[in-house]
């Protein structure tokens, strides 16, 4: 399952830029967090592994101009509820954003995600049911 979620509020020094956000789950492990801003040619794909209950494991994929492209690797807790889960990968992917502007533009960033989009982002992953 698939769903764009509300833009990102995303300022770097001060300059709101459109952003675009979708998450999606494969199978019953895997959520899938891509953002783009397109006037600044910028771009993270996160993917989060993990077990309900269980630590996650998230990569995330930088893109910028000038084919500055960067892998990163980490293990996050796990998220404190099933129903957090999604919404935990979801706030890390928008802290590494963040991060991923602020250090393409030696600028200052500003990423806000919208309350919408993190009760949106719930309904993107629902563990399987027995």
């Amino acid at each position: 399952m698939r769903i764009q979620l509300d833009s990102f509020h995303v300022a770097i020094a001060g300059a709101e830029f459109q952003s675009s956000t979708t998450i999606g789950t494969v199978g019953a492990y895997v959520v899938v967090v891509a953002s783009v801003i397109p006037d600044r040619v910028l771009g993270l794909t996160s993917c989060y592994l993990g077990d309900v209950g269980g630590a996650i494991a998230a990569s995330h994929l930088r893109l910028g101009p000038e084919r500055a492209e960067q892998v990163t690797a980490q293990v996050l807790p796990p998220a404190p509820h099933v129903e957090q889960h999604a919404r935990a990968c979801l706030l890390d992917h928008a802290a590494e954003l963040q991060q991923a502007i602020a250090e393409l533009t030696g600028k200052e960033v500003l990423v806000d995600i919208p309350a919408r989009a993190l009760e949106r982002a719930a309904r993107a992953w629902r563990p399987p049911h027995n």
